[in-house]
């Protein structure tokens, strides 16, 4: 390794490239990276972008010293290729891992140096101070070695943070000690448990032993051998060697508080504490277990928010009493200030608050002294009764389910291989599975058995059984996913499989092909997954000494990252061209777990788009400008119609996007959609949609998409515009932080839709209702282009005019004429006029997008020859065309796509025609929440909700393009619902 450190260092122009090669070529290798191939930097990238943020590191094998000398700008520019689409916020952060089960001599010596130059990218941010979530997600910010199995505590830390120090009085520290003063930590003595314990040699580790994370500051020279033997021996919780004598414990502990107040996670709170506190040596080494992301990620104060919502619920099932609460903690955690509220009350305000991600975590006095501040108060009034609080609980969480048996057969994993391909339901010969000691033949096909078996064909010594994850003795639906070498060729990657109670599972069958022979070495590994993504068990089918085995995988080579706080639970689509269509990529987050991600590899085709988009748009055409032309909601009967139509659109745009095959034919595409069918995302969960260069012109009515009805009892499902937060995203630089001060709005407003609704009148209401933002109209050209180029642009802007979102094909447009104008018919005269404006303008289009009103007029062509916002400010773009249409097959996005182009965060728009009623409901619903600090995606999904209980179905047609964390202005948890004036069920339409 320290043959690759030197190479590393000759080579690059910067400590940030150092550490992207060094970082990159670990990374690499512990996904199992051929370093004797050709390097490819676009599936390197890929490669490391499925591991994610917090990610594995490996050394490189000896041989790859000299591809990494040839290539290391490469493998720099793959290293931040990896990061482009990454949602997680903050610096990357690696785990270091043996090649072999311990650190060997060589490896042992390189240690140091090697993660002083993984930080040293990092340590150029000294002096600057930025917020962690502000550094670059290509910047290695925290480094660990890892020293022994995963049996460390995850559980969330106790605000305020306890502690210890070795050979200080705790009375005395506090005195004097700033977050002490302001309710934030608490010293105790050393060996009492704590969150951090310092202590200031290797004797002092076992007496602090009950510490979730312990500082050494030892100045010995050398402390990596007896650290990394007392690892082994502790193997529990991280241990951090602060090397020199620079550092001030006390202001390392008070920075080190700090920093974990704003979330951080410890280990990157450490290392920037480190900084702020002026460290000038070489920084921290840190020494963990191979769960250490899983023990950070618990210990960040947003769990502690969250567990403290179910410390109030137990509290409140012995003593629903109510608790005095400070002012300031009914801000922070958003629920009416008042002295008294209840335990129970104060949990689901609590529990409400961190489901619209409305707490701030961007003041060490916010969150966190509130989190203390509770805690102290429930600690006061369970004092005598938690314990048989806690054991009552515990009892309920692990009563077992009616009708469960308390055994059942141990089973485990079981491979083999069959020649030829099968399919599920063909009847198997024992002569038709290869021999135990028969390697694979060249440009032969066969099919991978995957199952659960009390005796299995493959030997399971030193493997364990597999817990079944079931909850009675019904037959239950688990998931096997395949991973194979690159030059094997998968019909499949996914496939269920389905276990009976106490019986053997069916098999999932992967047919597979290979253009050479294999006869030694790793030929795949298989990931047994429950439908909520808890992983079962991980093996390896190995061929070495002229046998197949099946092998245990450690997790810890595979581990890839937790969604962001904001998206722990996300579907992303990407989107790519294909002959005669699509294609789609999937990945699958839950609760912040391991991503699932495959290949769907039916095409979606263009002709079947086409039809479904063509459907659609026809509802949306007879609803809005017929049934709902004069109407604000739909009765009980009438809804359910409409609502039912729609379902039946969505269902079919299900079947186009994860296939329509059942049985034998079953494959990942199916199987992905039975699983989200089975066990869908949570309420709130994202759905992010991306494209491909080559399928920019692909349109799909998200909004509607509906999973099929799975169980005779269940409620019938939403649609996903209902169920989920959905972003059409591109690549673009992360959200940009809101505004604390005024805000800015240009309005383009058509004047010819005021005999239907006064909108510049609602404009005002809201600017009257939110004193923070300044409106401006821009009526004219001039106006509006002035507008859009000004040196300091406004921070929104607004069109209510009419428009046509996307470009379509001139015969296209004619039949949408011909379509509109005859239900357009069916109107009174005064309301056919604005409509009759839409269908002039289809009969006389030239195909591409505009955006128009009775004074201005700007086509696609004439806003690209306009340089605009020039990456100065990032607007966002709401264009709320009332007479527009946008879902057309093989249309290129035209007006997002301008805007995006020139770097706006977000736009709206709508999907179909929307009347200028409507329109205007929606504009006072969704501004009102914005203004009011909801993020974007969260308004658009919560504004979508509030017309949907009002019986009406047309917030479906708005679509978000663009960054849904956007915040206009911070968010007010003082005010977790939007204000009155605000709901659309006060608008007179």
């Amino acid at each position: 390794m320290k043959k690759l450190l030197a190479i590393t260092r000759n080579l690059a122009a910067s400590h940030e490239e150092v550490a992207a090669v060094l970082a990159a070529a670990g990374v690499l290798t512990a996904a199992g990276w051929d370093w004797l191939a050709k390097f490819d930097p676009a599936r390197a990238a890929q490669s490391m972008q499925l591991l994610g943020a917090k990610r594995i590191w490996v050394p490189p094998p000896a041989y790859s010293y000299d591809v990494v000398s040839t290539v290391a700008s490469e493998i720099a520019e793959a290293w931040l290729h990896s990061f482009r689409d990454a949602s997680e916020p903050g610096p990357a952060r690696l785990l270091l891992k043996p090649s072999q089960r311990q650190w060997g001599d060589s490896e042992r010596f390189a240690l140091p140096p090697l993660v002083h130059a993984m930080l040293g990218g990092f340590q150029q941010l000294r002096g600057s101070w930025p917020s962690w979530t502000a550094i670059d997600q290509a910047t290695v910010g925290s480094v660990a070695i890892k020293i022994g199995p995963g049996e460390g505590d995850r559980n969330h830390w106790k605000w305020p943070l306890r502690l210890s120090l070795e050979g200080i009085e705790p009375k005395s520290f506090d005195t004097t000690f700033r977050p002490a003063e302001r309710g934030l930590s608490r010293t105790v003595k050393l060996g009492a448990p704590s969150e951090y314990a310092f202590v200031r040699s290797l004797d002092g580790l076992d007496a602090a032993d009950t510490a979730f994370v312990t500082f050494i500051s030892d100045e010995s020279y050398d402390l990596i051998a007896p650290l990394l033997a007392t690892g082994r021996r502790r193997a529990i919780r991280p241990v951090a060697w602060l090397q020199g004598a620079d550092i001030d414990i006390k202001s390392l502990a008070k920075e080190l508080i700090y920093e974990t107040a704003h979330d951080a996670p410890p280990d990157l709170a450490l290392n920037l504490a480190w900084l702020r506190a002026g460290g000038s040596a070489a920084p921290p080494i840190v020494f963990a277990t191979q769960d250490y992301f899983e023990q950070m990620d618990a210990a960040r104060l947003s769990q502690s928010v969250k567990d403290l919502s179910q410390q109030l619920r137990v509290l409140a099932r012995t003593n629903n009493l109510p608790i005095s609460i400070l002012e300031s903690t009914a801000y922070w955690f958003g629920v009416p200030a008042q002295n008294n509220v209840r335990p129970s009350e104060l949990a689901e305000a609590i529990a409400n608050a961190v489901e619209h991600d409305s707490i701030s975590y961007q003041s060490e006095d916010h969150a966190a002294h509130a989190t203390a501040q509770v805690t102290s108060l429930i600690a006061d009034r369970v004092a005598d009764s938690r314990r048989s609080a806690d054991a009552k609980v515990t009892a309920e969480e692990i009563a077992p389910s009616p009708g469960t048996s308390e055994i059942e057969t141990e089973r485990f994993s079981d491979l083999s291989i069959l020649t030829g391909s099968w399919w599920l339901g063909d009847l198997i010969s024992d002569d038709a599975r290869l021999a135990q000691d028969a390697p694979l033949g060249e440009a032969s096909e066969y099919t991978l058995e995957v199952a659960i078996r009390a005796n299995p064909i493959a030997s399971k010594d030193n493997r364990k059984p597999i817990p079944p994850p079931r909850r009675t003795k019904e037959s239950i639906t688990i998931y096997a996913r395949v991973i194979a070498r690159a030059d094997i060729k998968l019909a499949d990657e996914l496939l269920p499989i389905t276990w009976p109670f106490d019986e053997d599972s069916t098999p999932a069958l992967f047919r597979f092909s290979l253009g050479t022979a294999f006869n030694n070495g790793t030929l795949l590994e298989v990931r047994l997954l429950s439908g909520d993504l808890r992983l079962l068990d991980q093996i390896k089918y190995v061929f070495e000494k002229q046998q197949w085995s099946v092998s245990p995988v450690d997790p810890l080579a595979t581990l890839a990252r937790p969604a962001s706080e904001r998206a722990r639970d996300a579907l992303s689509l990407a989107i790519s061209g294909a002959r005669n269509g699509y294609t789609v990529q999937a990945e699958l987050v839950r609760d912040g777990s391991t991503p699932l991600a495959v290949p769907l590899r039916q095409t979606i085709r263009s002709d079947d788009v086409a039809r479904l988009l063509t459907d659609v748009r026809r509802h949306w055409t007879k609803l809005v400008i017929g049934v709902m032309s004069k109407r604000n909601q739909l009765t009980e009967p009438s809804y359910k119609i409409a609502s039912d139509e729609l379902a039946a659109f969505g269902r079919e745009a299900w079947r186009l996007l994860f296939g329509d095959k059942r049985g034998g034919q079953t494959g990942t595409g199916e199987t992905l959609g039975t699983l989200l069918a089975d066990t869908p995302l949570p309420s709130n969960a994202l759905v992010r949609v991306s494209f491909s260069d080559d399928a920019q012109d692909f349109t799909f009515p998200w909004s509607i998409v509906t999973p099929p009805k799975r169980k005779k009892e269940a409620a019938s499902p939403q649609p996903w515009g209902l169920s989920y937060q959905i972003e059409i995203a591109r690549a673009q630089g992360r959200t940009p932080p809101p505004k604390s001060g005024s805000l800015r709005m240009t309005a383009i407003v058509d004047d010819g839709f005021v005999s239907f609704v006064d909108h510049r009148k609602t404009l005002q209401d809201i600017v009257t209702a939110n004193p923070v933002l300044a409106l401006t109209q821009a009526d004219l050209n001039d106006e509006i282009r002035a507008a859009l180029v000004a040196d300091n642009p406004s921070d929104i802007f607004y069109f209510f005019c009419h428009g046509m979102m996307a470009s379509a094909p001139p015969a296209l447009l004619a039949e949408m004429q011909a379509e509109i104008g005859a239900a357009v018919k069916a109107l009174d005269k005064a309301s056919q006029e604005p409509w009759q404006l839409l269908v002039n303008a289809l009969g006389g289009n030239d195909g591409g997008a505009r955006i128009s009103s009775s004074r201005a007029d700007f086509s696609e062509r004439a806003l690209r020859e306009l340089e605009f916002f020039n990456g100065l400010r990032r607007p966002l773009v709401f264009l709320n065309m009332c007479h527009s249409a946008s879902s057309l097959p093989a249309s290129h996005i035209g007006l997002p796509a301008v805007f995006l182009d020139r770097d706006a965060i977000a736009v709206i728009g709508t999907e179909a025609p929307i009347t200028a009623q409507f329109g205007d409901a929606f504009a006072r619903a969704l501004l009102g929440r914005l203004l009011n600090g909801e993020a974007l995606g969260t308004a658009m999904l919560a504004t979508r909700r509030t017309f949907h209980h009002q019986n009406n179905p047309l917030a479906l047609i708005y679509t978000l393009y663009g960054r849904g964390d956007t915040r206009l202005v911070p968010k007010r948890p003082e005010s977790p619902s939007p204000p009155t004036n605000n709901q659309p069920k006060e608008i007179a339409l």
